[in-house]
């Protein structure tokens, strides 16, 4: 048994830790930082090369599910989540693409299958160069070196750190429902206490967070807009309470 012979599973580990979380790939070597890991990693030219095709496999494998997911929503019609349950403004960008290429394999009289989703996938990350996945379930659909963002404010890699909720390029996965609903919920809770006790300051952050999270999901902005509450913050209501207290 010799490192040579396991270099992709090696290589296929370190792509998942690295575009998931890095601290479990550090935790594995048993090394102190992370930066010894890269450094140990990167220092194998041959399985750094590896790990960039299993890491742009990956990015086409999520692009594939959620193109899967979108046409299995349009499949359904009527009572299936809108986006295929996916949130983000770019949901929207992703829905249309899907769309347009079914129409175009209806008028072909082709069915669509599970090839086409494939390529489709490829195409809308440039072969799994795009799609970064900047925190867990948000993706950065920003076409590297030829599309800019509010997160860099140029043409490069996203800047995690900076990521924008408002942003036209965020795709977020669906299992994030569930938690933007809560932090919506409970935000509107820390609103209203917050007033009762006059404490203007807290007020304003917990209406910044229903403010960030009310767009995420399309379902939920229709949701939450039923709140009387939610329709005063979005109304800037805050700002004048604050004003005339």
């Amino acid at each position: 048994m010799r490192s040579h012979r396991i270099r992709k599973t090696i290589a296929r580990l370190v792509a998942l830790a690295l575009i998931e979380a890095p601290k479990i790939l550090m935790q594995v070597f048993g090394h102190k930082s992370i930066e010894m890991t890269l450094t140990y990693i990167l220092s194998d030219e041959n399985l750094r090369a590896d790990i960039e095709v299993v890491s742009r496999e990956l990015r086409i494998m999520r692009a594939k599910e959620a193109v899967e997911a979108m046409m299995e929503a349009e499949a359904k019609g009527r009572g299936s989540l809108q986006f295929g349950g996916y949130g983000g403004p770019a949901a929207l960008a992703l829905q249309r693409a899907v769309n347009q290429t079914t129409k175009r394999a209806r008028e072909s009289g082709v069915d669509w299958g599970a090839s086409d989703a494939l390529e489709l996938a490829s195409i809308l990350t440039l072969g799994g160069k795009a799609w970064q996945l900047v925190r867990q379930g948000v993706v950065c659909t920003k076409f590297p070196g030829t599309e800019s963002g509010p997160c860099n404010k140029s043409k490069g890699h996203p800047e995690p750190a900076s990521c924008s909720s408002l942003c036209h390029h965020r795709l977020e996965e669906g299992f994030l429902r569930e938690d933007v609903d809560a932090s919506i919920s409970a935000a509107i809770e820390g609103y209203k206490s917050s007033a009762l006790s006059k404490d203007f300051l807290v007020q304003a952050h917990w209406a910044g967070q229903i403010r960030t999270n009310i767009s995420r999901f399309s379902d939920l902005h229709n949701k939450w807009m039923e709140d009387p509450t939610v329709r005063e913050i979005l109304q800037g209501n805050l700002q004048m309470n604050w004003i005339s207290d």
